[in-house]
């Protein structure tokens, strides 16, 4: 086993017909690297390719890409290889890019205004309620909780799966009564069994 440093970088074409993103995430030369590409907004589509990633994403700089932001997370070369086995480049991708959200990132760019159009701006998530100990937690606010504690947990699992069991089951429950949210929670759930599958299976 193998902790490995996952970096990652991100551009983006935004134009008067397209609004898109591209990203690679560098595995190492055991596994490559994976691409992960689509319309701005969505999961998009991943395939993993051999060697080094650097030329795939300046490639898409040279067709107008402006790179965005670019960032690091760690996971252990084990769990890239049960992700593959499990269900290859999407399952694998989905962990990446949860990971992704919960590691460290940084803006380098922007995508220019002008002929190109200016950038997108990710849609912004429904607004929570504020709490306090006399407000009902809304559905909303429900699934924003437990995005925020998965995420947390998913990057901890990578590097000390023990302690993310203990948010585990209670993440399980949370899943269960979060009928808008199956999708995004099955996600975070299937990374998490992922990362700390050796101590579920024990």
């Amino acid at each position: 086993m193998s902790l490995l440093t996952i970096n990652w970088r991100e551009g983006q074409f935004v134009d008067d017909r397209s609004d898109k993103f591209y990203r690679v995430y560098e595995l190492g030369p055991r596994f490559g690297h994976l691409t992960q590409y689509g319309r701005t907004g969505t999961t998009g589509s991943f395939q993993l390719k051999s060697g080094s990633g650097a030329n795939t994403f300046n490639g898409k700089l040279r067709k107008g890409y402006t790179e965005v932001s670019t960032g690091n997370f760690q996971l252990d070369d084990t769990r890239i290889a049960d992700a593959l086995s499990r269900g290859g480049d999407k399952v694998l991708g989905n962990a990446l890019d949860n990971l992704r959200r919960g590691g460290q990132s940084r803006t380098v760019g922007s995508v220019p205004t002008g002929s190109r159009g200016a950038a997108a701006q990710p849609a912004p998530r429904t607004p929570t309620t504020t709490r306090s100990a006399t407000t009902k937690v809304t559905e909303v606010d429900r699934f924003e909780l437990h995005r925020e504690a998965a995420l947390k947990a998913i990057t901890l699992a990578a590097i000390e799966p023990a302690k993310a069991m203990q948010e585990y089951a209670r993440l399980q429950e949370d899943h269960k009564v979060m009928e808008e949210a199956v999708a995004e929670s099955a996600s975070y759930l299937q990374t998490l069994e992922l990362l700390v599958g050796d101590a579920l299976a024990g």
